[in-house]
This record gives structure tokens, C-alpha cells and sequence, in this order.
């Protein structure tokens, strides 16, 4: 049986991916030094492609990923750590990514999307499902597609009926009094500020 190839990069070893090579460790990294598409789903620990990266199943990444050209995914990608693509990205299914976000390119997500980190897109960006959005406060805010609502955490509403809740200071777990509350409050002002990039994001441009 040969030797796996490694090659090490930033004081991480890649495993190098050769063809037919089984991607179902989430304690391995894999280093992918040609154009590669991966017929099935993708467990590893950090990824890095030198080139065009398609996995046709889903993707799972417990550490980082760099992939130098553009990247497809046929299900849903979660990333633990950070993201960089350097050309387009085209994720079919729910994207999370707990890290920061570069994509350079245009960026094209089916379902929804979650970036726990800072995010910043080079060129057209389309998002078919809900936003999630991390905006440093204790609860994730959550701007729905279908009617334009706003949640927060488990909570539901629309703006006009949010509005409301803040001018009258109720409460979600947390006395209106709160610095938690104060940075609830701010967020939710924030996010509904951000509800006309639904709009712009169901313009809807080829990408890779």
C-alpha cells in the first residue's frame, strides 16, 4: 500500500487528495492540488485548493478552508473556522460558516445563510433562503424571505409589531434595563436597516 503524499502549509499538514480517496474524516486535512470535483459528500479538518473546487454532496469543514478558484457545492456546507474563496461560490443548500467570510468573486447561496464573522463579497451576491445574521448581541437575528419578518432568537414578528415592542420595553428573558437588552434593541435597528438586501438578493445572476 503507498504512502499518503503529505505537504505542509502554515504549520499544517495536508494529506494531498488523490482521485477516488474517501473525504470522511473530520481529523484530517486535505490539500487539493489540481481543478477537483469530489463525487460525494466532504468531511475534513482544514481544506485548501489550489484550484476549482466541487464536491457534488454536502460539505463539512471542522477547521478552515482556502480555495483559490471557484467552488460548488451540491448540499448544504457548514465551516467551523474561517472561508476564503478566491473566485466564485455556489452553494445549493444552507450555508454556516462560523468564522469570517472573503468571497472575491460572485456568491450564489440556495438556502439560508449564516456568517457568524465578517463577511465580504466581491461581486454579486444571491441568497435563496433566510439571512442570519450575527450582529453582537446574545441572540441571532434572522431576516425572513417570505414576508420580510424579523426574528429574534425564538421570537417572530414583523418590524411594525418590533417596533412596538421596544418603544413599550418588553422584555425577552432580559430586563429592559440590561446592557444585553440595549445591545438586543440596537441589533434588531440594525438588521431592519438591512431588510432591502432581501430585495437585492433575489436579482438572481449566472455565476459559475
Amino acid at each position: 500500500m503507498n504512502k499518503e503524499k503529505t505537504i505542509t502549509i502554515g504549520g499544517i499538514e495536508y494529506i494531498v487528495y488523490e482521485k477516488g480517496m474517501k473525504l470522511n474524516n473530520h481529523e484530517v486535512s486535505i490539500y487539493f492540488p489540481n481543478d477537483t470535483t469530489v463525487d460525494g459528500n466532504m468531511i475534513c479538518l482544514h481544506c485548501h485548493s489550489k484550484g476549482m473546487l466541487s464536491v457534488e454532496g454536502y460539505q463539512y469543514i471542522r477547521g478552515y478552508q482556502i480555495v483559490e478558484g471557484n467552488q460548488y457545492v451540491g448540499g448544504y456546507q457548514i465551516v467551523e473556522g474561517s472561508q476564503r474563496i478566491k473566485g466564485n461560490q455556489d452553494v445549493r443548500g444552507n450555508q454556516r460558516v462560523e468564522g469570517y467570510q472573503v468571497v472575491k468573486g460572485n456568491q450564489c447561496i440556495g438556502g439560508n445563510q449564516r456568517v457568524e464573522g465578517s463577511q465580504y463579497i466581491g461581486g454579486n451576491q444571491v441568497v435563496g433562503g433566510d439571512i442570519e445574521l450575527s450582529l453582537y448581541c446574545k441572540w441571532l437575528i434572522t431576516l425572513h424571505r417570505d414576508n420580510r419578518d424579523i426574528s429574534i432568537q425564538c421570537e417572530r414578528k414583523s418590524v411594525s409589531q418590533w417596533d412596538e415592542f421596544f418603544v413599550n420595553k418588553q422584555t425577552i428573558k432580559e430586563p429592559s434595563d440590561s446592557l444585553n437588552y440595549k445591545k438586543i434593541e440596537l441589533s434588531y435597528k440594525a438588521a431592519k436597516q438591512m431588510l432591502p438586501l432581501l430585495d437585492l438578493t433575489d436579482q438572481k445572476t449566472p455565476l459559475i
